[in-house]
């Protein structure tokens, strides 16, 4: 009779404990200063500098690197410039952060066009990716002058 009574006990015990769990907010394996919440992206007019805006729902973290990388299109992804930048471990305001990173364009590739996406690391592990890398393509396509804003992060 023991025994039939300690099973639904310890099982009501793990189901309570299963309930009080925070719920996953999102798909990013890491702190929460390296998930890219919404991003803004710009291409200087004179198609010297590329530049994006990483929004994050708490302080950026000294210790993950915001990155930016510019390819030559979407249809060509050579690696055309990228810059990085730390965290500095504050908000703007509660629940959110803006990071901003700036990248030379090289001379010889202001042909027009580029392609940008932004990722959130520490040392070789990527945490998050802008926009995210199952969307096709997988970066934002400007020309010299052109803005451009993508939601829909995880």
């Amino acid at each position: 009779m023991k025994k039939l009574l300690v099973i639904p006990v310890v099982a009501l015990a793990l189901a309570a404990m299963a309930a009080s769990a925070p719920a996953a907010v999102d798909d990013v394996n890491g702190p929460a200063c390296a998930d890219i919440t919404d991003t803004s992206w710009l291409y200087s007019l004179d198609g010297g500098t590329a530049t994006v805006e990483i929004e994050l729902g708490t302080a950026s973290c000294p210790t993950v690197s915001y990155t930016l990388w510019v390819v030559d299109s979407a249809a060509d992804p050579t690696l055309v410039s990228s810059a990085s930048v730390r965290g500095d471990g504050t908000e703007l305001s509660p629940g959110l952060d803006v990071v901003t990173v700036q990248a030379g364009v090289p001379a010889a590739d202001q042909d027009g066009e580029v392609c940008l996406y932004a990722t959130t690391s520490i040392g070789r592990h990527v945490f998050d990716w802008a926009p995210d890398a199952d969307l096709d393509p997988n970066c934002v396509e400007l020309i010299p002058g052109g803005t451009g804003g993508v939601s829909g992060h995880n």
